[in-house]
């Protein structure tokens, strides 16, 4: 009984790793596919390219944002389905339905603090910006201004990350894009 609670510990386990390298793949990936589709050019490995951030950024505009949320949220949602089918199976053990709900209440806890900072990121006067939570860091990204964010624009948003998730400054990393 304890060899078989202990492997399913460990396959649900793995299948977190795995459901969060496929969500973190599927969003990398996104992106650069966007990026080579704007660009007109398909992907040859090893070969260099010349971006511009700021002709990508003035094509995409408000779009950026718009699209990251989106992708934020259907990753998010399919983690919980996965969890919720998790937890709802009748051969799994306790510990493992526990884990789930945890692991559900953890997101939910993730979600609602990432929409605080960006509404109090936002209301320090920043035109947009999406947080991305992860255990033990946070990823904020900003549409700065025309000249750019200054320390003090950093130094503000880290203050704010901060206060909503007990985080030390060197976990936060502020993105700017123009």
């Amino acid at each position: 009984m304890f060899m078989k609670r202990k492997s399913a510990v460990t396959a649900m386990i793995v299948l977190f790793v795995c459901v969060a390298v496929y969500l973190n793949w599927s969003y990398t990936q996104s992106g650069t596919d966007e990026l080579l589709e704007t660009a007109g050019k398909t992907k040859i490995l090893g070969e260099a390219a010349l971006v511009n951030q700021e002709d990508s950024a003035e094509k995409k505009d408000g779009n950026y944002f718009d699209e990251a949320r989106l992708e934020k949220q259907k990753s998010r949602d399919s983690a919980l389905n996965i969890l919720k089918e998790t937890s709802e199976k009748e051969d799994v053990s306790q510990e493992s339905r526990d884990q789930a709900a945890a692991s559900m209440e953890q997101i939910a806890v993730s979600g609602v603090c990432e929409n605080r900072i960006e509404t109090l990121v936002k209301a320090k006067g920043f035109e947009d910006c999406v947080a991305l939570m992860n255990e033990d860091s946070v990823n904020v990204i900003v549409k700065a201004p025309a000249d750019g964010l200054t320390a003090g624009d950093i130094a503000k948003i880290k203050d704010i990350v901060m206060a909503e998730t007990d985080l030390d400054a060197s976990k936060i990393k502020v993105v700017e894009i123009k």
